[in-house]
């Protein structure tokens, strides 16, 4: 993920960092905000906040694995009628 910086800057942060955005679609990841005077991210589709010192620190999503698998079923049964196994996704931690 890409965000630019008032001053030039450019952070680039690896998008596996944070589950939600990436198991979302395209038009979903677009569909952000800033918040809190510009100190923030908000994507509306995805109850996704990102702070802008967290990006520069590179934190990773604070959710648990548990949480992240039940928002990801609660979209699966949203966006298909026939849902399949989420079985076969991990979610694995960031390199340290």
């Amino acid at each position: 993920m890409r965000v630019h910086l008032e001053d030039g800057q450019v952070l680039v942060v690896p998008i596996r960092l944070y589950p939600r955005l990436q198991f979302a679609t395209m038009p979903e990841r677009r569909n952000h905000r800033l918040i809190e005077g510009g100190k923030g991210i908000n994507w509306p589709d995805l109850d996704e906040d990102i702070s802008l010192q967290g990006l520069l620190a590179r934190q990773p999503s604070s959710e648990s694995a548990k949480s992240v698998l039940k928002w990801l079923q609660a979209r699966q049964l949203k966006h298909s009628p026939t849902p399949t196994l989420l079985a076969d996704i991990q979610l694995l931690a960031p390199p340290k």
